[in-house]
């Protein structure tokens, strides 16, 4: 048998699916994540990620908005060392340009026994430029490992090393105490007389309200 390292994150099935089982996200209560969380029998946003216009962890006992969970397998025959990821997101959300990809801090090393797994947890805490948009994207890849006494040895596959989650609904976060969040609206008139226009919100989440000025 030949020996091999072979670290896969499942990727998306685009175009059918921008998802996979193997990224998923859950809201965070606490400055450590969960140890071992379930990967979801289903793709896409199974836990819909909450934002925060100038939310700070370190104001907030280290806490995170949120995790995003990474299962990342090992179906070599290596066990693998001190493996890392490395993680993005588009900012301002929607934009795929290079340079529109914000990096995240770089995970602490686990280890990935040969026929293993691992779930990583990364802290997300996206703002307002992201979470008003509704829609951002996720990508994560496998970044540094050892293999015992050989050191960096070459994956078998390279292209299995890093996968891509959308994100296509955000909430916010409640904040207390609760402040106005301004917003502009602007009516355009392209008749040749004036028009008497009416502006009623719809759609608000329960407990939110809209206060419209002239």
């Amino acid at each position: 048998t030949t020996e091999r390292l072979d670290l896969k994150i499942e990727p998306w099935n685009a175009p059918k699916e921008y998802a996979t089982k193997s990224i998923w996200f859950e809201r965070a209560t606490s400055a450590t994540p969960p140890v071992e969380p379930p990967r979801p029998d289903d793709v896409g946003n199974v836990n819909v990620p909450i934002y925060r216009d100038g939310y700070d962890p370190a104001a907030n006992g280290g806490v995170p908005l949120n995790w995003i969970h990474v299962y990342v397998e090992n179906p070599g025959t290596f066990d693998a060392k001190d493996v890392q990821l490395k993680a993005w997101f588009n900012s301002p959300g929607g934009i795929g340009d290079p340079e529109y990809w914000r990096e995240l801090e770089l995970t602490d090393g686990k280890d990935i026994p040969a026929g293993g797994h691992v779930v990583f947890s990364i802290p997300w805490s996206p703002g307002l430029d992201v979470g008003s948009n509704q829609h951002t994207c996720i990508a994560v890849e496998v970044h540094n490992w050892k293999v015992g006494a050989f050191g960096q040895v070459a994956d078998v596959n390279p292209f299995n090393n890093i996968a891509q989650e959308n994100v296509h609904k955000m909430e916010m976060k409640s904040a207390s105490p609760w402040h106005d969040v301004p917003f502009k609206v602007e009516v355009h008139n392209s008749f040749a007389q004036p028009v008497r226009v009416q502006l009623e919100p719809q759609g608000l989440s329960p407990g939110y309200s809209v206060t419209l000025e002239q």
